[in-house]
Formats: C-alpha cells, sequence, structure tokens
C-alpha cells in the first residue's frame, strides 16, 4: 500500500517516521511503553543491535499503524487491514454487492452462519482480548497464550443447531453466506460478556426483522462507499498529512543511514526469501 501511495500522489506525501505492523497486537517497538510497559515486548537481543544501528539519531518511540487497538494498545494508530488488498476486496466482495443483493432478505435463513481458520494466540497478560468459555469457563492453556476459543465456540455451537451454523472446516465462498441473514464473526469477547451473548443477539434480530434488515443494509452501504480502494487510498493520505503536522522537527532520510527505498526492498528482499520480485500479483488498493 505505501509503495502505491508513491506512485499515486509521488511528492505530495509528507516526510514522517512511524513503525507499522502487520500483526493483531503490536510485538516489538524501539522503545518500552513508560505507562504501560508490560504492553509490548522490547527487541529480542538477537536483533537489538541491528535495529539501534538502522534508527541510530532516530527521535522516538515513533507511534504504531496497525489494523486493531484496545485500552491496552490505546496508542495504535488505525489503517487499513492489509488483507483487503490480498483478498481483492474491491472486485471478489464489493462489487458483487448488486449479485448477493439478488437473493430476498425474505428467503434467507434466519440462524448465524460463519466458518472459521484455527486461530488460537493470545497476547499473555493482556485482559482486553482474554478469552474464556462459555459461562466464563477457561479454556486457554499454556499460561493463557494459547486459547483455542473457535474450537470451543463450535462445541458450544453443536448443541444450538439450527439457530447457529459454524465450523472450521468447509469454507463457503462469499456468494453462499448469502443464503443466511445473519453472520457470525468470530472475535474477541468483551471482559463481561461471553459466547452464550450470541443467543440474545439472534433473538433480538429474530424478534425485530425489519430493523435487523436495516442494520445489514446500512452496514453494506457503509462498506461500500468508505471502504473500496480509492476511500482506503485516501484515508492513508489524510492520516499522514494529519500526522506530519503534529511532527516538532523535519524528518530528513538522513537519520536512517541503513534506509533503503521501497522498491529496492521489493526487489532485493523478495528475491532473498525465494519469491518472486515485486509486489504480489494478486493484489490490488
Amino acid at each position: 500500500m505505501l509503495r502505491h501511495l508513491q506512485e499515486v500522489f509521488g511528492s505530495a506525501l509528507p516526510n514522517v517516521a512511524f513503525v507499522i505492523t502487520s500483526s493483531d497486537v503490536p510485538k516489538h517497538q524501539p522503545v518500552p511503553d513508560a505507562l504501560n510497559p508490560a504492553a509490548r515486548r522490547a527487541f529480542p537481543d538477537r536483533i537489538k543491535q541491528s535495529r539501534e544501528d538502522a534508527l541510530r539519531g532516530y527521535r522516538g518511540p515513533f507511534p504504531i499503524f496497525g489494523f486493531a487497538k484496545s485500552d491496552w494498545h490505546y496508542d495504535s494508530i488505525l489503517v487499513p487491514n492489509p488483507q483487503t488488498h490480498q483478498r481483492l476486496y474491491d472486485t471478489n466482495y464489493l462489487a458483487k454487492i448488486p449479485e448477493f443483493n439478488n437473493r430476498a432478505w425474505s428467503g434467507r435463513k434466519e440462524s448465524l452462519f460463519g466458518r472459521f481458520s484455527r486461530y488460537h494466540l493470545i497476547r499473555n497478560g493482556n485482559p482486553f482480548v482474554s478469552k474464556l468459555g462459555v459461562n466464563g469457563s477457561r479454556i486457554c492453556d499454556k499460561g493463557n497464550r494459547s486459547c483455542r476459543s473457535r474450537e470451543a465456540f463450535v462445541r458450544f455451537a453443536a448443541k444450538h443447531r439450527p439457530l447457529i451454523d459454524v465450523n472450521i472446516a468447509g469454507m463457503r465462498p462469499m456468494g453462499f453466506h448469502t443464503h443466511f441473514k445473519y453472520l457470525l464473526n468470530l472475535e474477541f469477547w468483551r471482559p463481561e460478556g461471553g459466547p452464550e451473548d450470541v443467543l440474545q443477539e439472534l433473538e433480538w434480530a429474530r424478534r425485530h426483522d425489519e430493523e435487523a434488515k436495516a442494520i445489514a443494509m446500512r452496514g453494506q452501504q457503509l462498506a461500500a462507499r468508505y471502504m473500496n480502494g480509492q476511500a482506503r487510498t485516501c484515508y492513508w493520505y489524510r492520516l499522514l498529512h494529519e500526522y506530519a503536522a503534529t511532527f516538532s522537527y523535519t524528518v530528513e532520510l538522513s537519520h536512517w543511514p541503513g534506509a533503503r527505498p521501497l522498491d529496492q526492498v521489493f526487489q532485493e528482499d523478495m528475491v532473498h526469501f525465494g519469491l518472486a520480485p515485486g509486489p504480489p500479483k494478486k493484489w490490488e488498493p
């Protein structure tokens, strides 16, 4: 995405410095967080020296750009999820909205539907991504670092068929999802909530069908207007300019002697890891 911004806006982009992460939560930062030192780990010793060499002369710590935040990671600056580019979000989803809407709302099943990948990692000691089972039961091991919350939810949901149709296996294309009124995104529960909350939400939706339909349509319209490639590009551009306005010093490339242009990174690092040079073939803004 940064390379795309460079191609589109060129010299109109401001000079700024920041750290960007593609993980759910930042794993490292140049300087420990004074307010919450347990939130992130310092750089491991094996890469500490190389990072110090690369950042010599910097004026950090820099804000972290990422696609997730919480009270635990309060200082993260939100940017679009990189998977929107890799999964061709505009082509595979937004452009097909008219096709998806060909299936009438009244003809869709009144059950929760979802298919999930196997994800069972949690940041140790972070109460804002705490994962518990039904009625607060413990489903984590390895010192609360590994939580098979999705498998636990599938077992819970099996007792509530056909109200809930979820599974780890049997991934379905988005068009198949249009057979259902309610789609389930299984991520982190609120600290005071749990998996059983979905039954209450489903009961409300079934009792308020017209309101549920209106909510679904507004969500679809919001995605089409504000989450398309042009909108995401505009968001990045405005973010960088507003971010640059907060700087009290001039960012210069000389601060980072080891810095390389993005094109060079694509060419050299892709070859190093045995990949085709340049950006991935399946990508769109």
